[in-house]
């Protein structure tokens, strides 16, 4: 492999647009999985894809912030390395917050955070020590799965389980890493893995078609696909970017990819309106046919008082005192709303058109005026300040 600060790509602009478009295209594939039409074609490509793109592009991206500071060592390597891991404190913090007040989408920026928090030395690792690493973690994941089980439980932990199991995310950040190196190194290596990568990722699609398994790499074959597919997209959007005409025709997508964690937070939170249930909420206050239909009025009809106050007497703890509360005061009171209408694949996917539709929009205005989103030069900034310092000299004798 040369040597990083021998690497370029065929671009002489500030940022690398392919990947800018790459990354826009793992935006829209996550609001897709989220809002998008629940047809088979569009599931097998939206679910689970994207969301791994987007974690080996974070591989990618931490390679090219360290590839000067990995050529040059010394302070600098150190206080690159002290900003990931400040970039990752704080994406981890926003996954936080995210899975806080919504419940409708799983957050991927944890992972994603978890990458740049833990990823930072690898960016000087020989490339066989790279893709070693990626493959190992996902197998240890389920090595770890099995050791984990007692009998018929198994303890949960976010390195091995749900969504975005981080173990399987650290490999796709390492990945990232190997295909930055790829295609750094010139059409020889970058054409190959491309076709591969797109081989590979065209199987995944096809077995979850087929067998109508979605998912985010919970299992090795799954990140193998999820591997090939991101590699044969970055792969083409770098080679469609190379053309000066086409790089300005994809303008809106080149601006929303550039502030794709600003897009991402706010479709989080605006497609927790319709899949939290939010909008069914309010038209069941107006005409009683949601699912959230009650008697607010009838709440206490019937229930003697007296009866009441000596069973809550007789309770020992709080779940039979719930219990007593839930049978005698809730239960009576609440009505039948019977077949309820839920938000049809209509409302949603209008929903996700306007999202998709808006974003790009509201990118390439904001792009005229600033060169950063507002979430990417808050993040940029924190990073920059925490890690900015000065040297001191020692003390004379």
């Amino acid at each position: 492999m040369p040597p990083l600060s021998t690497m370029s790509f065929p671009s002489t602009r500030t940022r690398i647009d392919g990947f800018d478009l790459a990354r826009a295209l793992a935006i829209i594939g996550m609001m897709t999985a989220h809002l998008g039409p629940d047809l088979p074609w569009v599931n097998a490509l939206s679910n689970g894809f994207p969301s791994a793109l987007f974690a080996v592009l974070a591989g990618v991206s931490l390679s090219l912030m360290n590839s000067k500071a990995d050529a040059t060592g010394g302070a600098a390597l150190a206080q690159a390395r002290h900003r990931a891991m400040i970039r990752g404190v704080v994406l981890v913090g926003i996954g936080m917050i995210l899975s806080t007040v919504q419940v409708a989408i799983a957050v991927v920026l944890g992972s994603i955070g978890a990458i740049y928090l833990v990823l930072g030395p690898c960016t000087r690792w020989r490339t066989c020590w790279l893709m070693t690493a990626a493959v190992a973690l996902p197998v240890l994941g389920i090595a770890l799965s099995f050791y984990l089980t007692i009998g018929e439980t198994v303890i949960e932990s976010p390195l091995l389980a749900g969504a975005y199991p981080i173990l399987n995310w650290l490999a796709y950040g390492l990945f990232g890493m190997v295909l930055y190196r790829a295609f750094s190194a010139g059409a020889r290596a970058a054409v190959p893995v491309t076709v591969i990568g797109l081989l590979v990722g065209g199987v995944g699609v096809w077995q979850r078609h087929l067998t109508g398994e979605l998912g985010h790499g919970e299992n090795p074959l799954d990140v193998v696909y999820s591997w090939g597919m991101s590699a044969g997209v970055i792969g083409l959007c770098l080679l469609v970017t190379r053309p000066q005409i086409l790089t300005k025709a994809l303008y809106p997508l080149r601006s929303l990819g550039i502030m794709a964690l600003t897009v991402y937070v706010a479709h989080v939170l605006t497609a927790a309106i319709p899949l939290g249930g939010y909008l069914d909420f309010q038209q069941s206050m107006k005409d009683d046919s949601a699912v959230y239909t009650d008697s607010p009025a009838d709440l206490y009809a019937g229930v003697d008082f007296e009866e009441y106050r000596n069973r809550v007497a007789r309770t020992h703890d709080w779940e039979e005192y719930m219990k007593v509360e839930s049978t005698m005061l809730f239960e009576p009171g609440i009505s039948d709303p019977g077949v309820q209408k839920l938000p049809s694949g209509n409302e949603l996917t209008a929903w996700w058109l306007g999202s998709i539709g808006f974003s790009l929009l509201a990118c390439s205005l904001w792009r005229g005026w600033r060169p950063r989103g507002p979430l990417e030069e808050g993040l940029r900034r924190i990073a920059y300040r925490g890690s900015t310092y000065k040297e001191v000299s020692p003390p004379s004798a």
